[in-house]
């Protein structure tokens, strides 16, 4: 009877088969073959061939768990799951935590039960896929009753479960969910941790580095994961000095994926602190240069100028420009010039200094529209100023808009935080900024960044835009 049951059950799979025979490909290779009744030896019995039934619409069969002490991703990609082989067969799996009383925390165990593992769980399963993967990669991978889902990070686990989902949820039939029992897939994960939003064409970030200073050498590695993490197409960088330079943007992570505008200042002795940086593998630059904002403190201060690239895209040669810049301010450590004070040389920087920053961006955008046509423009920077200063109305006066403002997605608030690791004001208002040519591009998604790799990383948030090309 049990044989005659399980024929059956191998007839119903054949009939809707979700044995989806998932090939090598650009986002992996395959180890353990995915092995479908038609290509199955004669000579198996249907136990054999037959293939982990997950979940049916009759009744589930695995329950989803993820570790107690996972983070929102774990949770997420769980609810992902779940949602996914209930829209697909009609029946939503149990989802749970894998806590349990005789395994302490930080240990691994052997626990009985069906189940689908999401991310690194205590159950041995989960520890023993996670051995046999290296960088940037995940596995799907059948063990005994449970069906491993695991990356080598959070975000790779997030991968994984998203191509499952893909490649073998949503091919399913309607009244079963079944896969190889032999599946030992691996595959590539994006070396993007967070990613960009759907419809999308490009990000844009600009973020402050914050030079050399502030215990650079406990940042330095913050700031490279933080550019690596997002991977936006290009980041307009802010106080690049030539240490940064040589330890970040050229020779860590950062250089491999990434290519400059324009290193240095036209004596080749002064590197370009508002360095832009456009992903190689995507662009070509076609013009890029560096020049010093004409209203700033001249004197041995090299941290405020202008720096502007215009790129093509490798894949159909769409260009757009992007000019970066790091506005001025008066400090109190400065010498004051004969007849002023400290008061007033304050007020000639928060006023006409940065109105005259922010129409040197605009008549930068102007001529090399002019050259290139109505292509899309952007702008990048920590302005020094905010919504409320007179400049930033300049920025607007000729139609640029602020993607804070007009994203569909926006979080606003304070960018700078003074204190390296703490979070900036709740109440308080950017100063870094991201304008576009509204009649070209549309902000999707407008994001402050603040995980504490991010927060450690400067005493400025990274920023960054999704936008969509018009």
């Amino acid at each position: 009877m049990k044989k005659l049951m399980m024929f059956t059950a191998w007839l119903l799979i054949a009939a809707t088969l979700l044995l989806c025979g998932c090939t090598s490909g650009d986002s992996g290779t395959e180890d353990g073959a995915v092995t479908t009744p038609a290509d199955a030896d004669v000579t198996q019995s249907p136990e054999e061939v037959m293939s982990f039934v997950l979940a049916t619409g009759d009744g589930s069969e695995f329950s989803i768990t993820r570790s107690e002490y996972g983070n929102e991703l774990m949770t997420t990609a769980s609810l992902d799951l779940r949602k996914a082989i209930e829209a697909k067969i009609g029946n939503a799996p149990e989802l749970k935590t894998d806590w349990e009383k005789d395994i302490p925390r930080n240990s691994y165990g052997e626990v009985a039960g069906k189940e689908i593992l999401i991310g690194n769980t205590n159950r041995v399963e989960s520890r023993d896929a996670l051995a046999e993967l290296e960088a940037e990669s995940f596995t799907i991978k059948c063990m005994g009753e449970k069906l491993v889902i695991i990356g080598v990070d959070d975000y790779a686990t997030q991968n994984a479960v998203d191509y499952f989902i893909e490649n073998y949820v949503n091919t399913a039939g309607e009244d079963v969910l079944a896969i190889s029992a032999d599946l030992n897939y691996v595959g590539h994960a994006s070396i993007q941790k967070i990613e960009v939003a759907e419809g999308a064409d490009l990000r844009i970030m600009t973020f402050n580095i914050a030079g050399s200073t502030k215990e650079y050498d406990d940042r330095k590695e913050h700031i490279s994961t933080a550019i690596i993490d997002y991977l936006p197409d290009v980041v307009g960088i802010q106080e690049a000095n030539k240490t940064c330079h040589s330890q970040i943007l050229s020779t860590s992570v950062v250089g491999e994926y990434y290519a400059m505008n324009h290193p240095t200042h036209r004596n080749t002795s002064t590197v370009n602190y508002t360095v832009i940086l456009y992903l190689k593998s995507k662009y070509k630059q076609v013009e890029g240069g560096v020049e010093w904002l004409n209203s700033r403190y001249k004197l041995n201060n090299y941290t405020k100028s202008l720096s502007w690239t215009v790129l093509e895209r490798l894949s159909d040669g769409k260009r757009f420009i992007v000019v970066n810049m790091h506005g001025a301010l008066w400090l109190e450590t400065y010498k004051l010039p004969a007849g002023e004070t400290h008061a007033s040389m304050k007020e000639k920087a928060n006023s006409e200094w940065k109105k005259d920053n922010a129409q040197q961006m605009i008549d930068k955008i102007a001529e090399l529209q002019n050259k290139y046509g109505n292509i899309p423009a952007f702008t990048t920077g920590d302005y020094n100023f905010n919504s409320n200063n007179a400049a930033y109305r300049v920025m607007q006066s000729t139609g640029l808009k602020s993607a804070q403002d007009t994203a569909a997605s926006a979080v606003k608030g304070a960018s700078y935080h003074s204190n390296v690791g703490a979070q900036p004001d709740a109440g308080g208002l950017a100063i870094d900024h991201i304008f576009y040519t509204p009649d070209t591009a549309t902000p999707l998604v407008h994001f402050i960044c603040k995980r504490p790799s991010d927060l450690a990383a400067s005493d400025h948030c990274p920023v960054y835009t999704d936008f969509a090309l018009n």
